[in-house]
């Protein structure tokens, strides 16, 4: 099975503009309103894909018990628990430049990772996605945490110490993006070949396998016996949310299905890309 963490999930809502007017009162041409969190976002392309998972988080208030319905209407699974506050609105405004204006969110503590560890029960064969940005109230050792409560492959996208700090628990698989990988060693990542270097410094610190997205570049795929490089295609860019997360997905269900990295990689390019091409 696989497990999707989201420890600060949203509603996200999409607002399409000509151009936005600074100061001024602006009117959307089109709007979207979606279920979001780095977590969630791989649990809904898996469905699309046709891969089941089942989307664990924590949830509170009005908007919490809203999420919890929109993944009812998608028929994914899920495992939430209940905690202070409320879950957050993200406001996406896609002009003629992105903007995002993402909410606070939830306050939970170490005791209600523990409420949701034990709701699940996990082996050593499935698949356990953390990604993404952590609510009020816990630290950025949250999920080596739950790496020591959890059996699984681990598979974690996010940044910063929340990153770093889940190196030495040995995840299956990291995925910064190259300015994520660039913040972690202190310099910027230009190319495949600076890709392939520092994602190899990252298996050295304990990563078993690194995936790389590059943007409009492509993505690169590195362990200590493997590296390969797609480029990505050129294609009109609608809407960048959740791309990351779409490679995660692509990359995990052709992996599940039978793949070899490099079919996984290339396939996972694919679908990030069928997600920027879309509202």
């Amino acid at each position: 099975m696989i497990y999707t963490f989201t420890l600060n999930p949203s509603i996200d809502y999409l607002m399409e503009l000509d151009n936005l007017k600074i100061g001024d009162i602006n009117r959307s041409k089109n709007e979207y309103i979606k279920v979001g969190g780095k977590g969630i976002n791989v649990s809904m392309v898996l469905k699309e894909l046709g891969t089941d998972s089942v989307a664990c988080g924590l949830i509170a208030g009005s908007i919490g018990n809203m999420i919890e319905n929109q993944l009812k209407l998608l028929n994914i699974n899920s495992s939430f628990v209940t905690v202070k506050g409320n879950s957050r609105i993200n406001v996406k405004i896609m002009a003629d430049c992105e903007t995002a204006i993402n909410g606070k969110g939830c306050i939970a503590e170490l005791n209600d990772i523990d409420k949701l560890c034990n709701t699940i029960n996990t082996n050593d064969s499935d698949y356990i996605v953390l990604s993404g940005s952590i609510c009020s109230g816990l630290d950025a050792t949250v999920y080596s945490y739950i790496m020591e409560k959890l059996k699984g492959r681990f598979i974690v996208d996010a940044c910063g110490d929340l990153f770093k700090n889940t190196l030495p628990k040995r995840p299956f698989i990291v995925k910064p993006n190259h300015i994520e990988l660039g913040e972690i060693f202190n310099c910027q990542i230009n190319s495949f070949d600076d890709a392939f270097k520092y994602g190899e410094r990252l298996c050295l610190m304990g990563a078993m396998n690194v995936i790389v997205s590059m943007g409009k570049m492509g993505a690169v795929f590195v362990n200590g016996n493997e590296k390969y490089a797609i480029k990505a295609n050129k294609i009109e860019v609608k809407n960048t949310v959740g791309a990351g997360d779409s490679m995660v997905a692509g990359f995990i269900h052709s992996i599940v299905n039978g793949a070899d990295y490099k079919t996984a990689l290339e396939f996972a390019e694919k679908v990030a890309e069928n997600k920027i091409s879309s509202i």
